[in-house]
């Protein structure tokens, strides 16, 4: 259900456009999008060095896509969150923008010390996306250092933070 085209980023402003996600977040509703209604769904996503997203292959061209995900965090903790992506991207931590990259290019790295509080912690993701052959993202969230913390986890059940168990997919809107 739903089409396969995300939102409209004609001229490249799509970044700067609010869409429907960062107005309301509701996964069960249909948004209007590029090309037709588009709805949250299971996103592939590959564990390596961060949680690396796939949003799609080449029929997306000229659009930008969302993604969400919660962070669970058991105590509090200094960290730094590096979002990769290869155009624009913007991310929101429970509800406030925390990183916003509007470079044109491959390979974008956008690095920003966060203290986390500790529970659950809604994440969104937008990425900006012309005519590249694959799109996707990478967050990586580490300590201040640079090291690895390997008792957050990442979550999504389409239910308020907090409300799902662990190791649910991520999703994206498509």
């Amino acid at each position: 259900m739903g089409g396969r085209w995300p939102f409209d980023n004609r001229g490249r402003d799509g970044l700067n456009h609010e869409y429907p996600p960062e107005k309301e977040f509701r996964f069960n509703k249909s948004y209007t999008g590029k090309n037709g209604p588009v709805t949250w769904k299971p996103a592939t996503v590959w564990q390596a060095d961060g949680d690396h997203v796939n949003l799609g292959m080449r029929f997306d061209d000229w659009t930008v896509h969302y993604a969400y995900t919660q962070l669970y965090s058991p105590k509090q903790a200094e960290t730094q969150f590096k979002l990769t992506c290869q155009q624009g991207c913007r991310l929101w931590l429970n509800g406030k923008e925390i990183i916003y990259s509007d470079v044109s290019g491959s390979n974008e790295n956008t690095i920003v010390p966060i203290s986390l509080q500790a529970g659950w912690i809604p994440i969104l993701v937008k990425v900006d996306r012309t005519k590249m052959q694959n799109s996707s993202f990478t967050l990586d969230v580490r300590s201040i250092g640079g090291k690895a913390i390997p008792e957050l986890k990442y979550d999504f059940a389409g239910e308020p933070p907090g409300a799902s168990p662990p190791g649910k997919p991520r999703l994206s809107l498509r």
